[in-house]
């Protein structure tokens, strides 16, 4: 009897304590849940989706000749200064001028950069301008270093471009037996812009073997003729040689220029 008494006080001993600790966890959860919840908050706050505009900044201007008048489609170099090499390259934003002259880079990665019209591109015929650097100098090294932030637009002042004097060389392009080219094109290269294969992005056309090629003065250029060939299934494309060194200055720039295409006469390629 007495072990039974035991048994049934210890069950309410037990029983007792448990309900206590139930109704101290309640209390406990209870003050905790609007710290708790707080806290979710806060997690969601700092987690919400940021914006592409958030990690970029924006650099824009616009590009004049020297009467003022706007520049269309001439080359404006973004440049990094802290890389080099293919990194720098690589790093390098590209934009080509509105037809009010404005340029605009706006996904641009924070950092330092320089600013250049012409940088890349040679002058040409069409825009015979001295390469410049922001705010108007002609070398890299004194250029103003232009800080982007995240989600801040850099407005530039215009930028004012030089004109370039050109000279004209008259052209000829002939086959190898001496007679003119129906249809040929010219491939001027500027080596002191190596990125770009031939000044201009372009081949200018020679027509019946007679024509004329207008360059920037103050430059070496290499310079060759071409013809398409229509070889049936495929377009096999002949280049004059030699590759012909000139200088076009003051005083060298050579009146005359003749291309030879070392090749018998073929039917040129035309499109369809």
């Amino acid at each position: 009897m007495r072990l039974l008494l035991a048994f049934a006080l210890l069950i309410m001993i037990v029983s007792s304590t448990v309900l206590s600790s139930a109704r101290a966890f309640r209390h406990s959860a209870a003050g905790a849940l609007p710290s708790i919840l707080h806290s979710v908050a806060n997690l969601q706050s700092s987690s919400e989706p940021q914006t592409d505009s958030d990690h970029h900044g924006t650099v824009q201007g616009n590009v004049v000749d020297p009467e003022g008048k706007p520049v269309y489609a001439i080359d404006v170099s973004l440049i990094p200064i802290d890389k080099t090499g293919d990194d720098r390259w690589r790093g390098t934003y590209r934009d080509w001028t509105n037809r009010d002259g404005s340029y605009l880079f706006n996904r641009v990665s924070p950092g330092k950069y320089v600013l250049g019209v012409h940088a890349e591109g040679a002058p040409s015929e069409k825009h015979p301008f001295a390469t410049i650097y922001y705010p108007g100098v002609a070398q890299e090294s004194i250029a103003s270093n232009l800080i982007v932030e995240n989600s801040k637009t850099l407005e530039l002042q215009t930028l004012r471009l030089q004109r370039l004097e050109t000279a004209v060389i008259k052209v000829h392009v002939v086959w190898n037996d001496g007679r003119p080219v129906e249809r040929s094109n010219l491939l001027f290269h500027n080596p002191s812009y190596p990125q770009q294969g031939v000044i201009g992005n372009g081949a200018p056309q020679i027509e019946n073997g007679e024509g004329e090629f207008i360059a920037p003065k103050g430059f070496k250029y290499y310079a060759r003729a071409k013809v398409d060939c229509d070889a049936g299934d495929k377009i096999e494309t002949i280049e004059s040689r030699p590759v012909q060194q000139i200088r076009v200055d003051d005083g060298f720039t050579p009146a005359e220029m003749t291309f030879v295409i070392p090749s018998a006469e073929c039917k040129l390629w035309t499109p369809k």
